[in-house]
């Protein structure tokens, strides 16, 4: 009697192993599913030796086409000197790489961070990337043409060398089946921007627009 009691807690430890066993193996393919899918979010989220979420290594391509059109402008309006470059080493963080870029000065035969640059310089680098953004958007878009591009400030903080290479740019753009209209307030412009729309308080809270056409230098 004892046997065979002892025989049947054998058997029932028996399918118990063998459940235990079922459930180990279950539970080891949904360990390895959650391993994968942690890979994969921590690769998406930029958690990965490159720091590089999906997303910034998306906007990393479209950059790249950006600078590489931004380029053509950029060595128009520097005579070759400057050359955009995106910069490939890892940042501290996920939050600062992938998306900064770095300027080649051929006259220094050395690469530096963007940020270096004068206030001229800087202008003729955002200005080579707005022309450059547009035209990307074109050739992406199918069918949309950006005929237009208003510059919003920015030369109220550059000095007189500096607003001197701006306009210098501008003017050299003059003629390339686009429009180029800057908006600012700062007198010095006046003089040297042919075509003009004058925003004039008349008070009460209302202004008026007035059309100049100024004999050109």
């Amino acid at each position: 009697q004892q046997h065979y009691g002892k025989e049947n807690q054998l058997r029932q430890q028996r399918e118990l192993v063998e459940a235990i066993e079922a459930l180990q193996q279950q539970s080891k393919g949904q360990l390895d599913e959650l391993s994968q899918m942690i890979q994969l979010y921590q690769t998406m989220n930029g958690d990965n030796p490159q720091k590089i979420s999906l997303e910034r290594y998306v906007l990393q391509w479209y950059l790249a086409e950006v600078l590489e059109s931004a380029n053509q402008q950029l060595n128009q309006l520097t005579k070759g000197r400057y050359r955009f470059e995106l910069k490939q080493e890892t940042g501290r963080s996920k939050g600062n790489t992938g998306l900064e870029i770095n300027v080649y000065d051929d006259n220094a035969g050395a690469t530096r961070s963007s940020h270096t640059l004068s206030g001229g310089e800087s202008f003729i680098a955002a200005l080579s990337l707005a022309l450059a953004l547009g035209e990307v958007i074109q050739q992406e878009s199918g069918g949309i043409n950006i005929d237009a591009l208003f510059v919003d400030e920015g030369f109220g903080s550059l000095d007189t060398n500096s607003l001197d290479v701006g306009m210098n740019a501008l003017e050299s753009l003059e003629g390339e089946s686009r429009l180029i209209g800057i908006i600012s307030h700062v007198t010095e412009l006046r003089d040297n921007i042919p075509d003009q729309l004058q925003v004039q308080p008349a008070g009460t809270g209302r202004s008026r627009i007035k059309v100049m056409h100024m004999a050109s230098a």
